[in-house]
């Protein structure tokens, strides 16, 4: 929230510089604050999503909201929480705009939960937009996916790009920076360039502890259960505990298994 306020001072003119206000007190008193700027212009919010779930009405009731700016947008792509539902059930009067670097994560619901908070109904329903897109599209990229399914996918593809490219801006490093070595300039980087990119792979093997834990997890019965398909419930757990074992094997104490806890006692 601070880096915000800090933002919006460097960008504004002084002479036209806006009342910040951040809400992140108790209930009554956001409340106030939101009543107090009924009759005010040129405000600033500064809150969270969870704030404005709790006082939709009092935003509808109170302040005329212009614009919203909702960062880390992607925590809104479930279209079921609470976060997501009060971004969508307030009223805004001119502009929304979603700030995130993972429009899309797993599938086309969660684009359709953040396209929908800024245009409302633009795929139409959740289940107008599944029949008509997302299990179409998804039928069409699957692996053995017959050719008619592939071809029907890609034209479905082309025509949601049609309909969201007038509210999509994406925009990479490379169009907004200038890319530069780092190691060949005698003089530092300024603002706005950044360093090319290095990436140095060192393959490091298992030491005899981690050795030891790495067939103890696999020696686990959800492991067991997921190699022969019968259940995959908890792999995720077992992924997870891998990569705490990369780290360090100390780090998975009290959180994966009591064997494993065991022997590291000993």
């Amino acid at each position: 929230m601070d880096y915000w306020k800090s933002e919006i001072k460097r960008w504004t003119p002084k002479n036209s510089a806006p009342e910040i206000v951040f809400l992140n007190q108790d209930a009554k008193k956001r409340q106030s604050l939101i009543m107090n700027s009924k009759y005010k212009e040129n405000i600033v919010f500064i809150t969270t999503a969870n704030v404005i779930f709790k006082h939709v009405d009092d935003f509808a009731r109170n302040a005329k909201v212009d614009v919203l700016i909702v960062d880390e947008g992607h925590k809104a792509k479930n279209i079921n929480t609470r976060i997501r539902q009060g971004i969508k059930n307030l009223y805004v009067r001119r502009h929304k705009i979603i700030l995130t670097g993972t429009p899309v994560q797993n599938n086309l619901t969660e684009f359709y939960s953040l396209m929908d908070i800024i245009e409302d109904d633009i795929f139409g329903t959740p289940t107008d937009f599944t029949e008509k897109y997302r299990s179409k599209i998804e039928a069409g990229l699957k692996k053995r996916a017959l050719y008619k399914n592939m071809v029907r996918a890609q034209e479905l593809i082309q025509e949601l790009k049609s309909i969201y490219k007038p509210h999509f801006l994406r925009r990479t490093k490379k169009e907004i920076f200038e890319i530069k070595s780092a190691e060949l300039s005698e003089e530092p980087l300024e603002a706005c360039q950044l360093p090319l990119k290095t990436d140095l792979v060192i393959w490091i093997p298992l030491n005899a502890i981690q050795k030891k834990i790495y067939s103890l997890i696999l020696e686990e019965d959800e492991v067991d259960k997921a190699m022969k398909q019968v259940s995959k419930k908890h792999i995720f757990i077992v992924i997870l505990a891998l990569k705490h074992l990369c780290v360090h094997p100390f780090i998975l104490l009290h959180s994966f298994c009591n064997k494993l806890f065991n022997y590291l006692l000993c």
